[in-house]
């Protein structure tokens, strides 16, 4: 049975759209998978299981930098091409917090950013 899913664009801190979310599954820019919520909160882990960022403040991507280890999350099937999304309007600057930076999407290696 077919589900739609709204799309929750994410930003960095400076406004910057960085990802989507579109049900468990986080997809770069360019429709790229970089993630998913394993554990269907906020969460985010790579591909490969490993912690990659927080969803906060509803629409904010961040890296917490004292993340609890939870432990390798189950594994899920690569999702199809979500299809291509309008550049969301500009959401303004938001705050990061002492604990967090902004996650710098560019390091993730090639297994975990869905590229051949």
């Amino acid at each position: 049975m077919f589900q739609a899913y709204t799309v929750n664009y994410l930003f960095d801190s400076t406004g910057k759209w960085i990802a989507f979310r579109k049900g468990i599954h986080v997809f770069d820019t360019r429709g790229r998978w970089i993630g998913y919520t394993p554990w269907k909160d906020n969460d985010v882990y790579t591909p490969s299981g490993e912690y990659l960022a927080t969803i906060m403040q509803s629409n904010r991507l961040y890296y917490e930098n004292n993340h609890t280890n939870r432990g390798l999350p189950d594994r899920v099937a690569m999702p199809r091409f979500p299809g291509v999304f309008p550049v969301p309007p500009y959401p303004g600057r938001a705050p990061l917090p002492q604990w967090a930076t902004d996650v710098d999407l560019s390091q993730l290696n090639n297994a975990d950013a869905n590229v051949s």
